[in-house]
């Protein structure tokens, strides 16, 4: 496979960011965010199809319409909790489980470590996330329950990035939010030049083939159904490939107004613009550490101010509607 330089230097400075940089300069990892204290979420604990006990925590404020917030690869720390906490403050309950560890975990190294040894995560796989997916659906429908049935709204950051859109087929999901989806991912330094080289790995999100064609015609036969992204356009962890496979298939299925995603890129460097993109900029700079995260996490702040807001625009949109049958 043909390989630019611009590519080669991205690919060794992707290796160099797994092989040695630290927890407190990774961009998956600590932010200036502080971590919100428990007690400010109720506890609760969900058993997945695979038999892992999911602690799922919620919002104290429940009656408002649900989102299940998804963590990135670090764990449950304290970024996602926090817009858990905003999007309370806006009229949401909020889910928020540890996919993998405990409340305010911070560390992408032993998550990685932890998660090459366990068999609910295909990390590599461009096809399959593992079962820790069908575990995130049945918790879909759980919390769908304790709603009267409403439907979902699902975000996915990072590591989970894609697991929305998979979802999204289902009855009892709303709407998907995808923020950089970054698997399949690389499990070592030595394999990153092998593994992110690849198409799949560069356009495809880990997703079962047949979940991703029920999304894709749950949204031809539903047209309440919403799908939104949030994306740096240069990220050397999550290729922004991914978000033009998605637009390209839903094109060429006649859908290609139903995503439209934000893409930051950088003010002071010409970038060639799409008009399926909603333009953000950004003075975020490369280095060892991001631009990586996004909505939750995004260790510039004022990037991450300006993608809540926009999220909070379009979730309040939802959030208005009182049925499941509103289509605006």
């Amino acid at each position: 496979m043909k390989t630019t330089l611009l590519d080669s230097c991205r690919l060794l400075g992707l290796a160099a960011v797994l092989a040695v940089a630290s927890c407190s300069t990774h961009p998956c990892c600590r932010t200036s965010i502080d971590l919100p204290c428990a007690s400010r979420f109720d506890e609760r604990h969900f058993k997945g199809r695979s038999g892992y006990d999911y602690p799922v925590y919620r919002t104290k404020s429940h009656r408002g319409p649900p989102i299940l917030v998804l963590h990135e690869l670090n764990g449950l720390s304290a970024a996602p909790l926090d817009f858990c906490l905003e999007l309370e403050r806006n009229g949401w309950t909020a889910y928020a489980p540890a996919l993998f560890g405990k409340y305010g975990d911070d560390d992408m190294f032993a998550a990685l470590k932890g998660l090459k040894k366990d068999s609910r995560w295909h990390l590599t796989d461009p096809h399959s996330s593992g079962p820790v997916l069908d575990d995130v659906a049945a918790m879909v429908a759980w919390i769908s329950r304790q709603h009267g049935g409403r439907r979902v709204v699902v975000m996915g950051n990072c590591l989970s990035g894609g697991f929305p859109l998979a979802l999204l087929g289902r009855a009892d999901v709303r709407a998907a939010i995808l923020c950089q989806p970054a698997m399949p991912f690389p499990t070592s330094p030595a394999n990153t030049l092998l593994e992110i080289q690849s198409v799949d790995s560069k356009r495809l999100m880990a997703l079962p083939d047949e979940m991703v064609e029920k999304t894709f015609a749950a949204m031809k036969r539903d047209p309440s159904k919403r799908l939104i992204g949030f994306h740096y356009r240069e990220d050397w962890i999550a290729m922004f490939e991914k978000f033009e496979w998605l637009h390209q298939e839903l094109v060429r299925r006649g859908m290609g107004e139903k995503f439209k995603p934000v893409v930051m890129v950088p003010a002071d460097r010409p970038c060639r613009q799409e008009d399926w993109w909603q333009v953000a900029y950004t003075d975020a700079r490369r280095h060892l550490k991001g631009p990586h995260n996004t909505v939750t996490a995004s260790d510039n702040a004022t990037d991450r101010r300006h993608m809540r807001d926009i999220l909070i625009r379009w979730l309040e949109g939802l959030r208005a509607c009182p049925t499941n049958s509103c289509s605006h």
